[in-house]
């Protein structure tokens, strides 16, 4: 099979994965667990299983 060829059907796939919705998602329910956070990100379970996430924040007084 040509490689080009390979990674198109490849990235195909991979799309219409990412873009069906799933069965899973349509039938589970979220909550949410925190809210009001300024640039969340760097999400990460820890080893005390907490859940840890890093905040980007608003930059400071200087830019408002």
């Amino acid at each position: 099979m040509n490689p080009s060829f390979r990674r198109a059907w490849i990235f195909s796939a991979l799309m219409v994965v990412l873009l069906t919705p799933s069965a899973w998602a349509q039938s589970s329910s979220f909550t949410v667990v925190a809210s009001g956070l300024d640039g969340p990100r760097g999400l990460k379970f820890g080893p005390d299983g907490a859940f840890y996430v890093a905040e980007a924040g608003s930059g400071g007084d200087a830019l408002r």
